[in-house]
Protein backbone atom coordinates (compact mmCIF):
# COMPACT_ATOMS: atom_id res chain seq x y z
CA UNK A 1 0.00 0.00 0.00
CA UNK A 2 1.45 3.17 -1.17
CA UNK A 3 -0.33 5.76 1.40
CA UNK A 4 -3.96 5.53 3.05
CA UNK A 5 -6.17 6.42 0.06
CA UNK A 6 -5.09 3.12 -1.83
CA UNK A 7 -7.98 1.56 0.83
CA UNK A 8 -10.20 3.12 -0.98
CA UNK A 9 -9.09 1.20 -4.49
CA UNK A 10 -11.62 -1.37 -5.24
CA UNK A 11 -8.13 -4.06 -6.33
CA UNK A 12 -7.74 -3.74 -2.18
CA UNK A 13 -10.43 -5.91 -1.20
CA UNK A 14 -12.41 -6.75 -4.74
CA UNK A 15 -15.43 -8.62 -2.76
CA UNK A 16 -16.61 -5.10 -1.33
CA UNK A 17 -19.00 -3.98 -2.93
CA UNK A 18 -18.82 -0.49 -1.92
CA UNK A 19 -15.65 0.31 -3.19
CA UNK A 20 -17.19 0.32 -6.66
CA UNK A 21 -15.80 -2.47 -8.16
CA UNK A 22 -16.28 -2.59 -11.67
CA UNK A 23 -17.30 -5.63 -14.38
CA UNK A 24 -16.04 -8.52 -13.11
CA UNK A 25 -16.26 -9.99 -16.43
CA UNK A 26 -13.70 -10.47 -19.28
CA UNK A 27 -10.76 -11.01 -16.95
CA UNK A 28 -7.35 -12.67 -17.21
CA UNK A 29 -7.69 -16.17 -16.26
CA UNK A 30 -6.96 -16.31 -12.10
CA UNK A 31 -5.25 -19.22 -10.20
CA UNK A 32 -5.89 -18.85 -6.42
CA UNK A 33 -3.97 -20.63 -3.73
CA UNK A 34 -5.72 -20.99 -0.59
CA UNK A 35 -4.34 -22.56 2.90
CA UNK A 36 -6.69 -25.76 4.78
CA UNK A 37 -5.76 -23.52 8.16
CA UNK A 38 -5.96 -19.95 6.62
CA UNK A 39 -8.79 -17.53 8.22
CA UNK A 40 -8.89 -15.99 5.22
CA UNK A 41 -9.41 -19.00 2.88
CA UNK A 42 -13.25 -18.85 2.55
CA UNK A 43 -12.69 -15.09 1.49
CA UNK A 44 -10.55 -17.02 -1.39
CA UNK A 45 -13.38 -19.10 -2.60
CA UNK A 46 -16.21 -16.08 -2.37
CA UNK A 47 -13.33 -14.39 -5.07
CA UNK A 48 -13.40 -17.38 -7.22
CA UNK A 49 -17.09 -17.72 -6.53
CA UNK A 50 -16.95 -14.27 -8.31
CA UNK A 51 -15.00 -14.86 -10.81
CA UNK A 52 -16.73 -17.58 -11.96
CA UNK A 53 -20.32 -15.94 -12.08
CA UNK A 54 -18.77 -13.07 -14.13
CA UNK A 55 -17.37 -15.99 -16.48
CA UNK A 56 -13.64 -15.88 -15.68
CA UNK A 57 -11.56 -18.52 -16.11
CA UNK A 58 -10.45 -20.12 -12.37
CA UNK A 59 -8.48 -22.46 -10.89
CA UNK A 60 -8.74 -22.59 -6.83
CA UNK A 61 -7.03 -24.69 -5.09
CA UNK A 62 -6.56 -25.69 -1.60
CA UNK A 63 -3.32 -26.88 0.44
CA UNK A 64 -3.73 -29.37 3.24
CA UNK A 65 -1.82 -29.10 5.97
CA UNK A 66 -1.10 -25.28 5.03
CA UNK A 67 -1.74 -21.97 7.05
CA UNK A 68 -1.70 -18.26 6.51
CA UNK A 69 1.06 -17.20 4.23
CA UNK A 70 2.71 -20.71 3.54
CA UNK A 71 3.62 -19.80 0.12
CA UNK A 72 6.47 -18.03 1.37
CA UNK A 73 7.70 -21.12 3.96
CA UNK A 74 9.61 -22.78 1.18
CA UNK A 75 12.60 -23.44 3.45
CA UNK A 76 10.73 -24.59 5.94
CA UNK A 77 8.10 -27.16 4.42
CA UNK A 78 8.39 -29.01 2.00
CA UNK A 79 5.10 -29.31 0.84
CA UNK A 80 5.16 -25.85 -0.47
CA UNK A 81 7.37 -26.81 -3.74
CA UNK A 82 3.84 -28.29 -4.63
CA UNK A 83 2.05 -25.19 -4.31
CA UNK A 84 5.24 -23.45 -6.28
CA UNK A 85 4.98 -26.02 -8.94
CA UNK A 86 1.20 -25.56 -9.61
CA UNK A 87 2.00 -21.81 -10.01
CA UNK A 88 4.87 -21.93 -11.95
CA UNK A 89 2.53 -24.02 -14.31
CA UNK A 90 -0.23 -21.22 -13.91
CA UNK A 91 2.14 -18.65 -15.58
CA UNK A 92 3.32 -20.55 -17.81
CA UNK A 93 -0.20 -21.71 -19.69
CA UNK A 94 -0.51 -18.31 -19.29
CA UNK A 95 2.09 -16.51 -20.42
CA UNK A 96 3.75 -19.13 -22.92
CA UNK A 97 1.06 -21.22 -24.15
CA UNK A 98 -1.65 -18.47 -24.93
Amino acid sequence: MRDAGDRDDWRFAPLDSTRGAPDFSRLAPAWIATAQYDPLSDEGDAYAEKLRAARNPVTLVRYPGMIHEFFKMGCYVPEVANAHADATAALHAAFVEA
